[in-house]
């Protein structure tokens, strides 16, 4: 009788482990960026003109397509019905905080001579056309795989292999962070690129602490908003 206890246990533990995040979960989510992030690098390599589609598009089919059945209520990847005064509160101020520092920073890193990233600002688009393909295509797409996708699943992980909660909240934004500016350093070609690990911390941080990517996305888009507009007044 004790032993089909203890088996009956152990099964329900094993079930526990693999919904909430098994050890194949950080190998798994790590193979699907490292084959999006390759794609990605094709698709500019090849310099497809349905490219600015389909960069985006990848993220997203990226995050998504990998889903299984038990994350069928998507509330891993933060896709749940936003508190909007939260996500906004969250946004605002962290905004208020950040990017005044940032531009303070870029002022310097410019006036210290440092290189700045091969970028025209809005890329000979109209600024409305690059505002809605920022917001609604670059920071959704790619706040869903990296926010979403491998902050979700490593936070799932870190669940289970972790008692500390500084380990279970940090962990998973460090990774996604780091995800983010490899993926950025790889498609673009462009050491430089792995700055953005920093606006990645913060991203990571307000899906952490809202629980949603409507807070993350907001700021990814005013972050690149931003950039251009700094990157605009010293071109």
């Amino acid at each position: 009788m004790e032993e089909k206890a203890v088996k009956l246990i152990r099964s329900n533990m094993k079930k526990i482990i693999t919904r909430r995040g098994s050890a194949r979960d950080p190998l798994y989510c790590l193979v699907v960026f490292a084959l999006v992030t390759g794609a990605i690098v094709l698709v500019r390599k090849l310099d497809l003109s349905m490219g600015s589609v389909l960069i985006p598009a990848l993220w997203g089919l990226g995050a998504t397509l990998p889903l299984r059945a038990w994350e069928g209520d998507l509330l891993t990847f933060g896709l749940v019905a936003p508190r909007l005064g939260k996500n906004l509160r969250y946004f605002l101020l962290s905004s208020l905080v950040v990017f005044p520092l940032y531009s303070f920073v870029f002022q310097l890193y410019v006036k210290w001579g440092f290189p700045l990233p091969a970028i025209t600002a809005f890329e000979g688009v109209s600024v409305a056309h690059w505002l809605l393909y920022n917001f609604l295509a670059v920071a959704l797409f790619e706040e869903l795989f990296f926010r979403g996708f491998v902050q979700g699943r490593f936070e799932n992980w870190a669940k289970t292999r972790f008692i500390a909660p500084g380990a279970v909240f940090w962990i998973p934004i460090l990774v996604s962070s780091l995800c983010f500016a490899l993926a950025h350093m790889a498609v673009y070609l462009d050491p430089l690129r792995m700055a953005v690990f920093f606006p990645g911390l913060l991203f990571g941080w307000l899906r952490a602490r809202t629980g949603s990517l409507l807070a993350p996305i907001l700021s990814h888009g005013t972050a690149n908003l931003v950039s251009m507009l700094l990157l605009g007044s010293v071109s």
